[in-house]
């Protein structure tokens, strides 16, 4: 969804508004993540709700701050190979985990509860997913309940590299 920051108001575009313009919509897209990395300031902040588990939560007074997750690759550090869980639980924050090790099982955890609290509770809420950033894109993260547990169940890249990091 493109949306035009008015200062004190936010404007929604409509496709037909969009194509108006006469600019390819994925042009819009790029311009407007852009712009929201450049001109939408964060705080961040870091916490490990269980060993390991290292989340960081970028926030921010803005309504677009959770646009953020668009470009989320500058806000990882430059060993993040993996990519990282991250969840947008409401429009004025983004929480997430640096893939690194079998940590990333708790993260995922951590973000379910933390996701579904926040959705609940904040304002604008946006959704209660987890999603796996990688190579500059967003893949929604499957989950299933075993013995009681949430556990992976894709995308399939995503389990391998999970059973991989948890025989280290």
């Amino acid at each position: 969804m493109l949306s035009l920051d008015l200062g004190d108001a936010v404007v929604h575009v409509g496709e037909e508004l969009a194509r108006s313009w006469a600019v390819p919509l994925h042009e819009l897209f790029e311009r407007a993540a852009r712009n929201v990395a450049e001109h939408t300031p964060v705080e961040s902040s870091h916490t490990e709700p269980l060993p390991g588990a290292r989340l960081v939560t970028l926030y921010g007074s803005r309504n677009t701050v959770s646009s953020h997750v668009l470009s989320l690759g500058r806000h990882l550090p430059a060993d993040a190979t993996r990519g990282a869980l991250v969840v947008v639980p409401a429009r004025h924050m983004l929480v997430f985990h640096v893939i690194r090790d079998a940590a990333m099982l708790d993260a995922v955890r951590a973000l379910r509860l933390l996701a579904e609290m926040m959705y609940a509770r904040e304002p604008g809420p946006i959704s209660r997913s987890i999603y796996w950033y990688h190579a500059g894109k967003l893949e929604l993260v499957r989950l299933k309940q075993v013995g009681g547990v949430a556990a992976l169940a894709g995308p399939h890249a995503l389990v391998t590299i999970a059973t991989r990091l948890s025989r280290r």
